[in-house]
């Protein structure tokens, strides 16, 4: 079956990409297998064929967390501590106004779990048989749970408009409850308004500020929120 080629920009993140793979593969992590590839900066995943992306915003959001628990349990060696601001700073002169820019200068819990640092649908994949597959290292970090579970949720809010930031933020903490993991509700909504935040800020640099009032609202509303 061919495979996916994936280019990293010189061989050091290629090879760390590699060494992720495995290790996280040699703890049942359920993630495509690596090998190097054509040059030392490009590397070899195998195809997984199945659902992704916006296929799965209706999907059961059980499995897909379960497969989050089981990397957020794992162990590798070397990763840096999770920095909710990486992709924050370089934006947050998109906006002045004085709540969003607030939420970049308040305090980011630490924790040790093994996070995905960057979780959102786009990176599992279910296959017909319904094995959920976790894809995409590359930000990789060591964090508290409720990093990954809020970036879902600003990811989910600002893609889906079925239902509004506050009802998927306890969907998707009821899924992580379903699986036998618990939230931390304090940082869980300190890592959602960082976010929200990025989300907010993405969107506005690509032109699109379309949840814009919605993800102030919330913003504005959310000292008292509780996710039960």
């Amino acid at each position: 079956m061919p495979g996916f080629l994936k280019r990293y920009t010189d061989a050091a993140q290629a090879a760390e990409a590699l060494r992720r793979t495995r290790i996280l593969r040699a703890q049942s992590v359920r993630t495509p297998a690596a090998t190097p590839g054509p040059t030392v900066a490009e590397l070899d995943f195998d195809n997984i064929d199945g659902s992704t992306g916006h296929d799965l915003i209706g999907y059961d959001l059980r499995p897909l967390l379960q497969s989050v628990a089981a990397l957020h349990r794992a162990s590798v060696p070397g990763l840096a501590s999770y920095d909710p601001l990486l992709r924050i700073r370089p934006r947050l002169a998109l906006t002045e106004v004085p709540i969003l820019r607030e939420i970049a200068d308040g305090p980011a819990p630490h924790g040790n779990a093994v996070l995905h640092g960057d979780l959102h649908v786009g990176q599992f994949i279910v296959t017909p048989d319904s094995a959920v597959w976790v894809v995409d290292l590359d930000d990789l970090a060591v964090g508290p749970p409720e990093a990954d579970l809020a970036n879902f949720v600003a990811h989910l809010a600002t893609t889906d408009t079925r239902s509004s930031i506050a009802d998927w933020a306890r969907r998707v903490c009821d899924a992580w409850d379903g699986v036998g993991q618990i939230v931390d509700g304090h940082i869980f909504t300190r890592y959602l308004r960082f976010g929200l935040l990025r989300r907010h800020l993405k969107l506005r640099e690509a032109g699109r500020p379309d949840f814009e009032e919605a993800i102030l609202t919330y913003l504005r509303e959310s000292s008292s929120f509780s996710i039960r």
